[in-house]
């Protein structure tokens, strides 16, 4: 083999200032790649790493290659600019081989297949496809994605079947399994899937050491970095996000003041875990995980990618996408049946439970273990549960506003609507109003600081949101508050909140911040409140009942 261009490519991700770790697996898959395997497929969640791994890969393979790097070809699909159907990249792939393609060859879907399986055999290449997830489509019926292009089912079936004598090595990367490939495993010596999963402790610290940070043992912010890996389950894209901002202004590489700033969201996640092993609260819908969001950079570079993710597997596998959601609620590993659960309460059967599970394992949206007892257990990454738990929020809503759309068609339709119903009705539309849209500024102003002396003694989002609940505030009410918020943020639109409240016929006797004053009215001396913030508070309790009175005599 000639030497025709020693200089290796600008790779699509692959950093040397930045590579940490995976040295075992770089060497095991690059010795399989060398031997029978001549398809590697690596697969795991968005922000992995599995680009820059396969990248890496290929500089292992330099020799195998011989260090002629016009013979490593790379396709991504993120790539919306260039075709992703099986013809248009067939056609580019041979091109890039130097081989001459005519107007009718583009036509001829079976003769680029043709010609490019031939030439890959009889030529020696290393071809890398990301992003392969992209030409990918959920099959509904049984779970799994299929190609959008069946040539390239096709292609890789002709591919694996003519390897035993092939020169050439494909390496792919997904977030999805693609499981046409190989269905039958008729060719399983000659492909190799490997699942990554986030960098150990080491590796967590050696990268934020190559981003300039301090990791000495004797550094004051090396404990906040081990927590921040920990949390993030050493997610590469998320922690080289973060080690970005903490080397840069206005941080300047100070932990310490990053920490300050931003630690509280990393400690709901440590809190959440640690309530579930010591305290058995194993599942909570009210947890806040923005591991993915909680600054402009990460939103930008992790949860929109996440994001992707979710809309494309509620677009192709709806169920899958609700047991996901559902199954957020959980902090820690739980057998499967506790997942599988929640879609009874959507009417789906057995067969489909079992389909939508299997669609995140294709996914790798969930991670399975094996307890003391071998018991199978189920858990979410935290970044993914995270956005879950977001968008299980956003699914009882939407449940909601269902139900309430399903009752007016169902009160619109009815041809029998009695007369004492519909004077009810009329009389319901006239009473529902807000018995405190006509507070004064003043009195605004004095609620306002009489619940900045109850919220600032309440130093966590936990018991924010507990004392709502205990008052008796329902939690329809509370479920619309973000306690993520500044004390006076959250105050202020805690007061909005109320006073845009209307009262209903229904539930006559109930004003959730009648209920919130009459509650800190009862201990005012554990929220330190004098003589005349007890009066005002009583004050705007007794307007408030006699307005209700007012209205239901």
């Amino acid at each position: 083999m000639v030497n025709s261009n020693p200089t290796p490519p600008k790779f699509f991700v692959y950093d040397n200032r930045t590579w940490v770790g995976r040295s075992s697996l770089i060497k095991d898959l690059s010795s399989q790649v060398r031997d029978s395997c001549h398809l590697l497929i690596l697969v795991g969640i968005t922000g992995i790493g599995k680009t820059a791994l396969g990248e890496r890969v290929t500089i292992e393979l330099e020799d195998w290659l011989n260090s002629d790097w016009d013979r490593y070809l790379q396709e991504n699909f993120d790539n919306e600019e260039q075709s992703s159907d099986f013809a248009s990249v067939a056609a580019r792939l041979l091109e890039k081989c130097g081989e001459p393609i005519t107007p009718e060859d583009r036509k001829d879907t079976q003769r680029l297949l043709h010609r490019l399986v031939r030439h890959l055999q009889e030529n020696r290449y290393l071809i890398q496809i990301d992003s392969l997830e992209k030409i990918l489509q959920g099959n509904e019926e049984e779970g799994w994605s299929d190609f959008i292009d069946e040539w390239w089912a096709k292609f890789f079936k002709a591919w694996l079947s003519s390897t035993e004598n092939s020169e050439s090595r494909f390496i792919l990367t997904s977030q999805d399994f693609p499981a046409q490939i190989d269905p039958e495993k008729r060719f399983e010596k000659f492909w190799f899937c490997q699942l990554l999963r986030g960098l150990e402790k080491p590796e967590q610290l050696a990268l934020f050491g190559k981003t300039g940070l301090d990791v000495s043992n004797e550094a004051e912010g090396r404990p906040f970095l081990e927590r921040i890996g920990r949390a993030y389950e050493g997610h590469p894209l998320a922690l080289k996000v973060i080690a970005g901002e903490i080397v840069n202004r206005p941080f300047n590489k100070n932990v310490s003041a990053y920490w300050k700033r931003y630690g509280k969201e990393v400690e709901e996640v440590e809190k959440a875990i640690e309530e579930a092993k010591s305290g058995g609260i194993t599942a909570s819908a009210d947890d806040k995980f923005k591991l993915a969001q909680y600054t402009l950079n990460l939103r930008r570079n992790v949860k929109s990618r996440l994001e992707k993710t979710y809309n494309r597997l509620h677009t192709d596998v709806r169920n899958a996408y609700l047991l996901l959601c559902e199954s957020s609620v959980y902090r820690c590993e739980v057998p499967e049946e506790f997942w599988l659960s929640h879609l009874e309460d959507w009417d789906i059967d057995e067969e489909g439970q079992e389909k939508a599970l299997d669609t995140l394992r294709d996914r790798y949206l969930v991670e399975e273990l094996i307890d003391e007892n071998n018991q199978v257990m189920l858990r979410q990454h935290n970044l993914i549960r995270g956005v879950s738990l977001e968008r299980l929020k956003k699914l009882d809503d939407e449940e909601g506003e269902e139900g309430e759309e399903g009752e007016e068609d169902e009160i619109n339709n009815s041809s029998s609507f009695e007369a004492s119903n519909t004077e009810q009705k009329l009389a319901d539309e006239q009473i529902n109003y807000q018995i405190f849209s006509d507070l004064s500024p003043d009195d605004i102003y004095q609620l306002e600081q009489v619940f900045q002396n109850v919220f600032r003694q309440i130093n966590s989002i936990d018991a924010r949101r507990s004392i709502l609940k205990i008052s008796g505030i329902n939690d329809g009410f509370i479920d619309n508050l973000d306690f993520n918020l500044s004390i006076s943020e959250f105050i202020n639109i805690l007061i909005s909140k109320f006073l845009k409240y209307k009262v209903y016929s229904q539930n006559k006797n109930y004003h959730p911040m009648v209920v919130f004053i009459d509650y800190i009215i009862k201990r005012h001396q554990q929220y330190n409140l004098d003589d005349a913030q007890i009066n005002f508070l009583n004050r705007i309790v007794v307007v408030g009942k006699e307005k209700i009175k007012a209205l239901f005599a």
